[in-house]
């Protein structure tokens, strides 16, 4: 028997299990479980390869963006898609050139929730109303001092010369007699007579008198839109306007503004009606 301290000391029991494993906590570290890091990379580099193969005659032969082209080889969309994109892309751009359209409105267009032609003549209506929106027969009588004949509710004609123009009233000096201001609501016509001596029988007047009252409500006058007398002027249509006295003119629109419109007779001589005194316009 030894005096001294025993020379080995005592084991656990499973000395197996205490000891550490190879990548488990506190152990040495080691390659991550189940091998190599990101395993074996297989084929990768070939698909790739095809890829970019793939991509590349893409560009060259239908002429895609790179961009697109990678898209269509990864499979991410297909190739009639893009093309379809691309030629919308292009008429678009076009619409916009060539008819100076905005985005917007040219993408409507090119798939087909707006229609080209309506647009345009929506937009020469606009331009046309927009020009001759405050455009008078009193106002150039006024300016270039030309005698007028004007048809007056109560089955009156005058003539004259206008001497005064305001917002509701005008003031007309006739030839002989003194000058008379009429309220603008009593118009149904105005004819600058420096166009000759044929100006004078242009408009027809019913075969009995027909005398009508001011309609003063803007609700309850005969309505006719922009777009509808437009559509006469655009298509250069022969028409039939009707004041509330039935006075009858016969001719085509030549210009249309915010509350009168001029109409050319087949003689040649403009007829100005004023819209508030309108009872019936249609097609001849």
């Amino acid at each position: 028997m030894s005096d001294g301290p025993e020379s080995n000391p005592p084991q656990p029991k499973d000395a197996a299990a205490a000891a550490p494993q190879d990548g488990a906590r506190g152990g040495p570290r080691g390659a991550p479980r189940g091998g190599p890091r990101g395993g074996p990379r297989g084929r990768k580099p070939k698909t790739d390869q095809r890829t970019r193969a793939k991509a590349a005659r893409l560009e060259r032969e239908a002429g895609l963006p790179r961009t697109l082209a990678y898209q269509v080889a990864m499979g991410n969309v297909s190739l009639s898609e893009v093309l379809e994109r691309m030629a919308r892309r292009d008429q678009v751009e076009s619409l916009m050139r060539r008819h100076e359209l905005p985005k917007s409105l040219a993408t409507q267009v090119a798939l087909g929730q707006a229609d080209l032609d309506q647009v345009l003549i929506r937009r020469r209506r606009e331009a046309h109303v927009a020009e001759h929106r405050e455009q008078s027969v009193l106002n150039h009588a006024l300016e270039s001092g030309n005698p007028v004949l004007v048809g007056l509710l109560g089955a009156h004609r005058l003539e004259g010369t206008i001497t005064a123009v305001d917002r509701y009233e005008f003031t007309l000096t006739p030839k002989e007699g003194e000058a008379e201001t009429i309220h603008k609501v009593r118009l149904k016509y105005g004819i600058d007579l420096s166009q000759g001596m044929k100006a004078r029988g242009v408009v027809k007047a019913p075969k009995s008198s027909v005398v009508a009252e001011p309609v003063w409500k803007p609700q309850e006058r005969y309505g006719v839109s922009d777009k509808r007398l437009y559509g006469y002027l655009e298509d250069e249509m022969d028409v039939v306007a009707t004041t509330t006295e039935q006075d009858v003119v016969r001719g085509r629109l030549s210009w249309l503004g915010r509350w009168e419109f001029g109409m050319t007779t087949r003689k040649g001589i403009e007829v100005v009606l004023f819209r508030h005194a309108l009872c019936d316009i249609r097609s001849a």
